[in-house]
């Protein structure tokens, strides 16, 4: 593999996380209604990373994060979407 196909690999794999972060940031704000520190506490658990690391996603994704509130998924879009994901709220407020 080249040097630029590990770069675009990286970048794409980047890309794919950002998207899932920023629905489960919808998920947790906007379908549990907790508070955004609670949401980029719960976020950078999830997925490894920084609650820095989280904030400048979200930064960053400003226009998908309006297109998402837009549209509104549904928990059944996020489950079949993210199924590796737990999207039921029992299950989730369960753990909190």
């Amino acid at each position: 593999m080249k040097i630029n196909e590990k770069i675009n690999a990286k970048n794409n794999s980047c890309i794919l996380r950002n998207e899932a972060i920023i629905y489960r940031y919808y998920f947790w704000s906007e379908k549990i209604g907790l508070k955004k520190q609670k949401v980029k506490e719960l976020i950078s658990r999830e997925f490894y990373i920084t609650q820095c690391t989280v904030q400048e996603i979200l930064y960053d994704n400003k226009k998908l994060i309006n297109e998402v509130n837009e549209k509104r998924p549904s928990l059944r879009f996020l489950s079949r979407k993210y199924p590796f994901s737990i999207w039921n709220k029992n299950m989730i407020l369960d753990q909190l």
